[in-house]
């Protein structure tokens, strides 16, 4: 009897323990998203400030829009915008899941708002926002 005890008190453990590594997976899944989710906002405030005149090439709502061809040969300001935005967003479609891409113009006070929206593992929505002025 002793003995039936003992294996069902470490079944009960050995299933805690189970549903723990489950969910420490599905965290660390979470969060490695939303730290690409960082660095790709980061990616394209700094692709902005290193674009200043052509920053207002860059609001988008989540359209890659098509590759200049020019990054070769010489781009205008307004090009590398077009190119970096075109990059991003299919960068973005490839590395998160049911990735929404956006960049807002820029407000009365000349603030832009950086969005980077997902779906999670479990299906719920995230998203990354952040603000970038000139």
């Amino acid at each position: 009897m002793e003995v039936l005890i003992t294996v069902l008190v470490m079944a009960i453990g050995l299933m805690g323990v189970a549903q723990m590594q489950i969910s420490g997976v599905r965290n660390q899944s979470d969060a490695f998203q939303r730290g690409i989710a960082i660095q790709q906002v980061n990616d394209i405030m700094e692709r902005m400030r290193a674009n200043v005149p052509a920053a207002a090439n860059y609001a988008t709502a989540n359209v890659a829009g098509t590759n200049p061809g020019c990054i070769t040969a010489g781009c205008t300001a307004q090009q590398v915008a077009q190119f970096d935005v075109y990059t991003w967003v299919t960068d973005n479609a490839q590395l998160l899941p049911s990735a929404v891409s956006t960049v807002t113009a820029a407000d009365a006070s000349g603030r832009y708002t950086i969005t980077l929206a997902w779906t999670r593992r479990d299906d719920t929505p995230d998203q990354v926002t952040m603000t970038w002025s000139p």
